[in-house]
């Protein structure tokens, strides 16, 4: 049986540059990691409970990890969102056969020239924490 899996090749990562008031894209982003949410749950059991009882508490979001080829675009731009720590407006393009783009806000929290070797790229990864939602509806630029 043939497979419907999406492949993640054509894959576009941009931020909004509020300077250009635009998306603008990474160049070569090598991969993404982390992208979701988490509902913890919260305790609610009570002196009339009979068992222990449980509710959703509020959406937390995860780490997220972008690997880049090093190139010189993405270590000025990866370092000026960390040094800054402003929140950074995500999107993420997926071709077809999704042809959908989901939106979300990281605060950039660090980076990394990953391990350099004479034989391979040098790669420079950027890691944030989501905060908000989740969407596929483009957010108010702000």
């Amino acid at each position: 049986m043939a497979t419907n899996a999406q492949i993640g090749s054509k894959t576009v990562v941009s931020y909004f540059n509020t300077g250009t008031s635009a998306y603008e894209e990474f160049a070569e982003c090598d991969s993404i990691d982390g992208i979701g949410l988490k509902r913890p749950e919260v305790d609610v059991t009570h002196l009339e409970s009979d068992a222990v009882e449980r509710i959703g508490g509020l959406p937390d979001g995860e780490t997220v990890t972008l690997m880049f080829n090093m190139v010189a675009e993405n270590f000025l731009i990866v370092k000026g969102l960390v040094d800054a720590g402003d929140l950074v407006q995500m999107k993420i393009d997926f071709p077809a056969p999704l042809e959908d783009s989901i939106f979300f806000d990281i605060i950039p929290l660090e980076y990394k020239i990953q391990k350099v070797d004479p034989k391979g790229a040098l790669k420079l990864s950027l890691g944030g924490r989501i905060t908000g939602d989740i969407s596929e509806d483009e957010p108010a630029h702000t």
